[in-house]
């Protein structure tokens, strides 16, 4: 069951740390690197990761870590699945492990 946007929010795991190691300046930074695996492996313990990501891809958001993925990441998901509404697939997505390598 995907909680609705308010309802996640408050859950996330995120929520009280700053934003600053989900939201990179310089993605080429090795502080930004580390920030990436750091907040990767913050959402991978996310009670709400699938509402995360869900709301990121369903808003397009271009910029951030949103439910353990990049937006590279996420991208990548959009493209390949050219779907308007993602909640169906986030569970199977999900599932799937966090890479916290990030390729900058």
């Amino acid at each position: 069951m995907i909680l609705n946007n308010e309802e996640w929010r408050e859950k996330a795991s995120c929520k009280k740390i700053g934003p600053k190691i989900f939201f990179a300046d310089n993605e080429n930074s090795n502080e930004s690197k580390k920030n990436v695996k750091l907040a990767k492996s913050i959402c991978v313990k996310c009670n709400v990761r699938p509402e995360c990501l869900n709301y990121a891809l369903n808003e397009q958001i271009p910029f951030g870590i949103w439910g353990g993925f990049s937006s590279r990441e996420r991208n990548a998901l959009i493209k390949k699945l050219k779907l308007d509404n993602y909640s169906a697939i986030v569970k199977n997505i999900i599932n799937q492990p966090i890479k916290t390598k990030e390729k900058i």
